[in-house]
């Protein structure tokens, strides 16, 4: 079983973050975990929003389902433009206010009220629930993967209980909220903080003692935890820029999509059309046959010169 996390803030997600949302796949099943504020945005990093059939929504709070009318709109649009045929289902607390008009048919989505102590059986995926202690009806999920085994138990939102507890035993890994700092209690709002998630998998008690002492202790109780992924964005964006010239003729060279994807439609280099060099103006290539002999293809091809070597070998000097 596969977990991405879409998205993890809690109440409101800061810039360029999603609420929750958990994208779970087992073999070919995909099932999407909540979908709360900024959730739809984020997931088309890793899976269109076509590709998507099932969303279990845990309750219906902001931060973990007002996404649910941003894809039922993004079906209703695929639909009309025929990138999408398949159906969106929504599983949901009976409790739901309009679960039927967000699964509405014409909409291409269905709606289907799950409960406390119920099963559902999504394709490879099955998934059991019980009721959480939150200010409205949340639901704790225990799903278990039917060719690999593995189990997932998602808290969503709800104060630390022994039926929790109960519920989250043996499970592979469990995806636990964690919205407040020690020493104040999750109790009365419903949430858990970390000492809560450290008593709530781990057994015997000398194992939540690590995680408390030696792992979480070492947090502040201000501030946050972020991923810093600036660097690998930039570089997606540059791919994804250098995609759309290619996809567009855009590039210096035309047609080069072409011969990128079919290198048999780039025209062959004619002697009589070879490019005589008088001099060189960089030394270092002056004193390198190797280099000048690849400067030297490039100038004689008329569509396309592919110039391999090892990192340190001068190809940036070279096409510079």
């Amino acid at each position: 079983m596969e977990l991405t996390v879409i998205g993890r803030a809690g109440g409101v997600g800061r810039v360029g973050e999603a609420c929750s949302g958990y994208l779970v796949q087992e073999g070919q099943t995909r099932v999407l975990l909540d979908c709360g504020a900024g959730v739809a945005s984020s997931l088309q990093r890793v899976c269109a929003l076509e590709e998507l059939d099932h969303v279990v929504i845990s309750h219906w709070h902001p931060d973990h389902a007002s996404d649910a009318g941003v894809l039922v709109h993004g079906r209703i649009i695929q639909r009309i433009l025929g990138t999408a045929t398949n159906t969106l289902h929504f599983y949901a607390p009976a409790s739901t206010p309009d679960l039927e008009r967000v699964g509405k048919a014409d909409n291409g989505c269905a709606s289907h009220a799950i409960e406390a102590g119920g099963h559902l059986a999504i394709g490879d995926i099955d998934i059991d629930f019980m009721r959480t202690r939150h200010p409205v009806e949340c639901l704790a999920m225990r799903l278990v993967g039917r060719h690999t085994g593995d189990v997932l138990v998602y808290t969503a939102d709800g104060a630390l209980t022994e039926s929790l507890v109960e519920f989250s035993q043996g499970a592979d890994l469990l995806l636990a909220e964690c919205s407040l700092y020690p020493p104040t209690s999750g109790e009365a709002p419903g949430h858990m903080n970390a000492d809560d998630v450290a008593e709530q998998e781990l057994e015997p008690e000398e194992e939540a003692e690590y995680v408390r002492s030696t792992l979480l202790s070492n947090y502040h109780n201000q501030g946050f935890l972020a991923l810093s992924a600036a660097g690998q964005f930039a570089l997606i964006s540059r791919f994804e820029r250098a995609i759309g010239g290619l996809r567009d003729d855009r590039s210096k060279s035309p047609n080069l999509a072409l011969w990128l994807f079919d290198a048999t439609r780039a025209r062959l280099p004619k002697p009589e059309m070879s490019v005589k060099v008088d001099e060189w103006l960089n030394p270092g290539i002056a004193s390198n046959e190797n280099q000048k002999t690849a400067v030297q293809k490039m100038l004689d091809a008329p569509d396309l010169c592919l110039v391999q070597g090892p990192p340190g070998t001068g190809k940036t000097t070279v096409i510079a």
